[in-house]
């Protein structure tokens, strides 16, 4: 991806909060899962590292951190979930004209990685509590931020890359991200 969306992602990434850390015995937890296995241990058998479907939850800093990664190959499908909540945000906020077909796409593509989060979210969350995120995320983009939103963050440049972007490779993207359950987490974002 360009500069420009590293430059959102990160704007985002202090913006938005997601489940970052989990409990020092969370990777015990996870291996009880189906499909999760270890992939990393010390050489003291402390456990490191646990996977599911090319997602990785590994203790960082210590035991009590544990973040997760998808290293799939498809995509951290909340980094796609958080990407799409801004682009429609910034159409909305900044009133770009000529928007309204990809605003429109994003809105299906938004319907279809909420309902794999929901489907797939190792912690119980709810379609409306996403629902929820999104419209407070937007009130705000629309309010307070939206100076910065609108002149300063590159938003309105993103749109405008994805606007070129032809139709069908968007919506290829997305179905290729959502092709393969697995836990969704932010990282690698961009």
């Amino acid at each position: 991806m360009s500069m420009r969306c590293s430059a959102v992602a990160a704007l985002v990434l202090s913006l938005l909060t997601a489940p970052a850390a989990m409990a020092e015995d969370e990777l015990d937890v996870l291996l009880r899962r189906p499909g999760f296995e270890v992939l990393k241990r010390d050489p003291d058998g402390t456990l490191r590292a646990v996977g599911k479907a090319g997602v990785v939850f590994e203790r960082w800093g210590g035991v009590d951190t544990v973040v997760g990664t998808d290293n799939s190959g498809r995509g951290a499908v909340m980094c796609a979930w958080m990407l799409r909540v801004e682009m429609v945000g910034a159409i909305d906020a900044c009133q770009l004209e000529g928007q309204e077909a990809l605003r429109q796409d994003l809105l299906r593509q938004l319907n279809a990685i909420s309902a794999f989060i929901v489907d797939n979210s190792l912690e119980p969350v709810s379609r409306p509590e996403l629902d929820r995120r999104m419209v407070e995320r937007w009130s705000r983009m629309r309010g307070p931020e939206r100076e910065t939103i609108c002149t300063r963050s590159g938003h309105a440049a993103v749109v405008a890359d994805m606007a070129r972007t032809p139709r069908q490779r968007l919506m290829a993207e997305v179905e290729e991200l959502l092709s393969v359950p697995r836990p969704p987490v932010m990282n690698y974002c961009l």
